[in-house]
């Protein structure tokens, strides 16, 4: 990758300064190399994770782990996902402005937001479980909750790497996550029991290892990335949160809505049918879908950075247009793949089915 400094002018006359990047084709195949690798071993981790969870737990404990998901999913989806796509989007751009330290910042507050909005969850969830006399539920709960929020501020750390384009790291990370977290439910599951907020923990757990890892490869970077940055100012910092927050916030809206396409199918079965009949769901679920979501998110995690580079402020109206090409190739892609996925789980789904789940 080189980088070099162009003079522009904005849309009101303005002259200002952009880095602009051009990418080598040795450069691009290795990248994509890596961000192959740390998906195909997320995917192999989660296939391999199904089969040893379904052999370690029985189909409505399945069921009941899958119910928990569900609301760190709603979590993650509305309350964290904001500095998640933040820290990925504005990342390059702090660099390019020289405010890195002001960035930094302004994650830092988006996060606490959110930490306080999921601790205050608890709270009501907690009393709400308790009146409502469901409280076996209430370990499942806290332990779903905990899951989303360690796992969301690995999530962001993740997304600073990946906007830095350190593929090796992130290829790391991905097939950390997925193994570890399956790996360390499966292990708790044995020692102490097999119950659904037992695995959930287990999840909490690994995700509490992956952040100490990325905390571990971005502290040094981003302290030497800092000496080089000018300290922030409390102006810089309120514009730099309020910006990542007017382009974050939709994200949360609209995620409400596809929680509910995730979630409503189970919560559906939960009601009119049984907690058994929603993990056997759960197991058609992934292995139908994570194949497809995982080939979708290699090639979101290599083109992101290429996306925002290309888009740069977003005041140019031609870099925004080679952008938005970039992007519908991506569409056509995932969408050929897709096809091409399902066409062989309809010839070989019961190969697949008799190698990666347990019988029952």
């Amino acid at each position: 990758m080189r980088a070099t400094v162009e003079c522009r002018c904005d849309p009101q006359g303005f002259p200002r300064r952009e880095v602009v990047y051009s990418a080598s084709a040795t450069r691009l195949g290795g990248e994509f190399f890596w961000v192959g690798l740390g998906q195909a071993a997320a995917a192999l981790g989660g296939i391999v994770g199904v089969r040893l969870l379904t052999d370690a737990l029985p189909p409505a404990v399945y069921g009941e782990l899958a119910l928990g998901m569900t609301v760190a999913t709603l979590v993650q989806q509305t309350v964290l996902g904001p500095p998640v796509v933040a820290s990925l989007r504005f990342f390059t751009s702090a660099l390019a402005s020289n405010q890195l330290r002001a960035f930094l910042q302004g994650i830092r507050q988006l996060l606490a937001q959110a930490t306080v909005i999921v601790l205050a969850v608890v709270c009501v969830l907690s009393i709400g479980l308790w009146v409502s006399e469901h409280a076996e539920s209430l370990e499942l709960a806290i332990a779903a909750l905990l899951f989303a929020l360690l796992s969301s501020y690995s999530a962001v750390l993740d997304g600073m790497q990946n906007a830095a384009r350190r593929r090796v790291v992130v290829a790391w990370h991905d097939g950390l996550a997925s193994w570890l977290r399956f790996l360390t439910a499966v292990a708790l599951v044995n020692l102490i029991g097999a119950f659904s907020h037992i695995a959930m923990f287990g999840y909490a757990l690994a995700a509490l290892v992956v952040l100490g890892s990325q905390c571990w490869f971005l502290g040094h970077k981003i302290s030497l990335l800092c000496s080089i940055h000018p300290w922030e100012e409390a102006g810089e910092v309120h514009n730099w949160s309020k910006r990542m927050y007017g382009y974050a916030w939709p994200f949360a809206m609209w995620g409400l809505f596809s929680w509910a396409q995730i979630a409503s199918d189970r919560w559906a079965l939960e009601t009119f049918t049984t907690t058994g009949t929603v993990g056997q769901y759960a197991v058609l679920y992934q292995l139908g879908y994570y194949p497809i979501s995982a080939l979708s998110g290699m090639m979101m995690q290599f083109v992101a950075p290429l996306l925002f580079e290309r888009a740069g402020d977003g005041c140019d109206p031609e870099r925004l247009q080679n952008a938005a090409h970039l992007n519908y190739c991506l569409i056509l892609s995932t969408v050929s793949w897709t096809g091409f996925g399902s066409f062989l789980a309809f010839l070989f789904h019961s190969q697949f089915f008799s190698l990666l789940v347990a019988p029952a």
